[in-house]
This record gives C-alpha cells, sequence and structure tokens, in this order.
C-alpha cells in the first residue's frame, strides 16, 4: 500500500475498496450501505474510490456539442469534411453520452450490471451516518493522489484520461476536444485551484463510530 495513503489514515486496521463494491451500486444508495456495518466488526475503518455524478454529466454535455463545433469551424474555414473519421467520432461521442446517461439513470435496476452508477456525495454521507459510519470526503482524488495536501485531479485531465483510456477511444478525440473545447474547459479550470471544479470523482473514507 502506498505508505502516504496508510500515513494518511492511519486507523488501526483498514479496509480497501477499489470502488464501490458491484453487488450494492444500485439506484437505491440508502441501501447501499446495508451489507457493510455487520462485516466492518473486524475492521475501523473501509476507504473506496468511486465516480460522482455531476462532474461526468458535464462532460457528457461537453462531448456532445462537439459535432456541432466541428462543423461550425468547417463552415467558418472552410475545410472539407472526412466521412470515415466523421462516423468514428460520432460513434465514439455516442457511445460516452449513453453511458454516462446510464450510470446516473436511477429508474432501472443495476444490481446484474458492473459497479458505475453515479452517486450524490450527500447520499453517501447520510447513508453512512444512519449506519454507523463517519463519512470523510476527498474530492477528485485517488488513491495515488489523496495523501497528498494538493490532491485534487484537474476535470480537464479526467476528462481526457476517461476518453482515452476508461472508454478506450485514444488520442483522436481527445486532440479534437482540445481543438474545439479549450474555452469551455479554460473556464472551468480557472475556478479548480480554489475548489470549484465539479466532482468527478472522490475517495471516502468511512469510520465506524464508536
Amino acid at each position: 500500500m502506498n505508505t502516504r495513503l496508510w500515513a494518511r489514515f492511519s486507523f488501526p486496521r483498514l479496509i480497501l475498496f477499489g470502488c464501490f463494491p458491484a453487488h450494492v451500486a444500485k439506484p437505491r444508495a440508502k441501501n447501499s450501505f446495508k451489507p457493510f456495518p455487520h462485516k466492518l466488526t473486524d475492521f475501523s475503518t473501509f476507504i473506496w474510490y468511486g465516480w460522482r455524478g455531476a462532474g461526468h454529466i458535464l462532460q457528457a454535455i461537453l462531448v456532445s456539442f462537439l459535432p456541432t463545433l466541428m462543423e461550425s469551424k468547417r463552415r467558418s474555414d472552410g475545410s472539407a469534411s472526412n466521412p470515415d473519421f466523421d462516423r468514428v467520432i460520432a460513434k465514439q461521442i455516442k457511445d460516452f453520452v449513453d453511458t454516462i446517461v446510464w450510470y446516473a439513470r436511477r429508474d432501472v435496476d443495476k444490481s446484474q450490471h458492473e459497479d458505475k452508477h453515479l452517486f450524490r456525495v450527500s447520499e453517501i454521507m447520510a447513508v453512512g451516518h444512519k449506519n454507523g459510519l463517519e463519512v470523510a470526503y476527498y474530492p477528485n482524488a485517488g488513491y495515488d493522489t489523496v495523501a497528498f495536501e494538493h490532491s485534487e485531479i484537474s476535470f480537464e485531465h479526467e476528462l481526457f484520461h476517461n476518453l482515452r483510456v476508461n472508454f478506450g477511444f485514444g488520442n483522436g478525440i481527445v486532440e479534437i476536444l482540445k481543438e474545439h473545447m479549450s474555452p469551455y474547459l479554460q473556464m472551468i479550470q480557472s475556478i479548480s485551484p480554489n475548489g470549484g471544479s465539479p466532482y468527478v470523482k472522490g475517495v471516502f473514507s468511512c469510520k465506524r463510530i464508536a
């Protein structure tokens, strides 16, 4: 385990989850912690990392405007389109937006699906408290950064990483985003150093209340 992480969460007994366990990643977040209080008898704390709703929804909205911005630029500078390339980018955009919308939906049963439900921070804290857990949240941090004083990762970095790595689209769509979305991303970036960036992910530390 990362020694800085262990030092920050220096409780007697600790359990880590890579992300919120799949069998409790359901739309009804109020039930999500129920399996844990009985299983935590041998642990003082558990920490888990997960995606947050608002930041990912904002990512989907920004990406969904990309075809319109690309077409507008072509009309203004007279450049030719590339139908094959456009079809690839259009499919990637649709896959990305549809997937984020699925993660955010609360009108479907996700109990048999993977662990990518977009919870609200307030929900996790409220449910943790009801189940005897003191919950601390470290916004836009991962296990690799949470132990540092400045642990937040930028919205722009997370968006590019999400497209390039998590969705496996590579650099093509990322370079197009940089070209067409720079002013809008800069707007978000300008508020990020002061803690104003939308929540994209985060680390929760859940400690049993004595």
